[in-house]
C-alpha cells in the first residue's frame, strides 16, 4: 500500500512521526512473521518540498501535490494551532491545489484525515454528503463552515466509503491500525496493537469532552442559562422553565444554543449532569442513585443507560478505575 502523508506547516509532529513508526514497526513484523504485504510511506508538502511544524522541526518531503504519483492511501494530519483563523487559513491554501486534491481523491483507495484536518478539507467541499467524526471541540466550526458534512464528534474513527477520519489528535493510531489491517490483514494490526498498547476497539470521543472547553461567547442571555443550569443539575430543567427564566421563547433559547455552543439546551444539561456524576464518581463514596438524585434524575437506571452511552463504560467501572488507580 502506497501512502501519502500531506503536511503543511504547522502540522502536529506526533500525529504524523507517530504514523511513521506504527507503519515502521507493521512492516518490521510483516517481514519478520513472512505476513504477505508492504507499506511504502512519502511526506507530501502542499506546495513545498521544504515544511515545519507547529513545534519548529523542518521536514523534507518527496514530493508536492502537483508532482505525486499515484497513492493508494492519502493522509491528511491535523495542526498544532487549532484555532477557526489558523483553520480558514489552512483551507484558504489547500485551495489552490484543489485540481490536484480531486485528482488523488478520485484516484486513491482511501481518503484519510484525521483531528481538525478534517474541519480543513470539510471547509473545501472535498466532504460535502459525508459522515466523518474530528476534534471533539469543533462542532461549532462544522455547524458554521461545513454545513454538507455530518461530523459526529462522539466517535473517535469514522468509516464512509473511501473517507476515513479519526477525532482528537491521538486518533492517529486507530488510523494506523485500520490501514495496516487493509494493507497486511487483521492478524498483524492485532500483533502490532498489542505491541504498541493502541486499543483497536474505537473509543468514544465523547468521554473526553467537557463543557469548559465550548467556544467563548458573548451572549448574556445564554450565559445566565448557562449559569442557571450549572447550579441547579439536580432541579427541573426543561426547556420551557429555562426559556421562561431567560424571557426568551424555546425556539429562540435553541437557536443561541446551536449558535454559540454547536448543541441543544439539551445536549448541554446532560453533558453538565454526566460532568458532575463522573466527579461524585471520582471524588465520593455516594451510591449510584443518591448521585442520580444529586445530579436531577429520579431513576438511576436512565442516568447508568445514558452514562455508558456518554462514556463508553459503566458508572461501576468508572468508579471501579478511579479505586485502581
Amino acid at each position: 500500500m502506497k501512502i501519502g502523508l500531506v503536511i503543511n506547516h504547522g502540522f502536529m509532529t506526533t500525529a504524523v512521526t507517530g504514523m511513521i513508526d506504527v507503519f515502521q514497526m507493521a512492516q518490521n513484523t510483516a517481514n519478520r512473521l513472512g505476513i504477505a504485504g508492504a507499506i511504502q510511506w512519502q511526506l507530501i508538502g502542499v506546495d513545498s518540498l521544504s515544511v515545519s511544524s507547529g513545534q519548529g522541526i523542518t521536514f523534507d518531503c518527496q514530493r508536492t501535490l502537483a508532482n505525486v504519483g499515484h497513492l493508494d492511501a492519502v493522509v491528511f494530519n491535523g495542526y498544532q494551532d487549532t484555532s477557526d483563523a489558523n483553520l480558514l487559513a489552512q483551507a484558504d491554501q489547500l485551495a489552490g491545489q484543489l485540481p490536484n486534491l480531486l485528482r488523488l481523491f478520485l484516484n486513491c483507495q482511501y481518503v484519510v484525515a484525521g483531528c481538525n484536518a478534517v474541519a480543513v478539507l470539510g471547509k473545501l467541499g472535498l466532504l460535502d454528503g459525508k459522515h466523518v467524526t474530528s476534534s471533539w471541540w469543533l462542532d461549532k466550526f462544522f455547524a458554521q463552515h461545513c454545513p454538507r458534512v455530518t461530523a459526529d464528534t462522539d466517535q473517535a474513527l469514522v468509516v464512509d466509503g473511501k473517507f476515513i477520519t479519526g477525532g482528537a489528535t491521538l486518533s492517529f493510531l486507530s488510523i494506523a491500525c485500520y490501514l495496516i489491517e487493509q494493507a497486511y490483514g487483521d492478524e498483524l494490526a492485532d500483533y502490532v496493537s498489542r505491541f504498541l498498547l493502541i486499543e483497536r476497539q474505537p473509543i468514544v470521543q465523547s468521554r473526553y469532552k467537557f463543557l469548559a472547553a465550548l467556544p467563548a461567547h458573548h451572549d448574556k442571555v445564554l450565559k445566565q442559562v448557562e449559569q442557571h443550569v450549572l447550579s441547579n443539575l439536580r432541579h427541573d430543567l426543561s426547556l420551557h422553565k429555562l426559556a421562561q427564566m431567560a424571557c426568551v421563547s424555546e425556539r429562540t433559547l435553541i437557536r443561541k444554543f446551536k449558535k454559540n455552543l454547536a448543541m441543544t439546551p439539551k445536549q448541554f444539561i446532560q453533558q453538565a449532569r454526566i460532568e458532575l456524576c463522573c466527579r461524585l464518581l471520582s471524588q465520593t463514596d455516594k451510591t449510584i442513585e443518591q448521585i442520580a438524585l444529586s445530579v436531577g434524575y429520579q431513576n438511576s437506571q436512565a442516568l447508568q443507560k445514558i452514562f455508558l452511552q456518554r462514556q463508553g463504560q459503566s458508572m461501576s467501572a468508572y468508579r471501579q478505575a478511579r479505586d485502581d488507580h
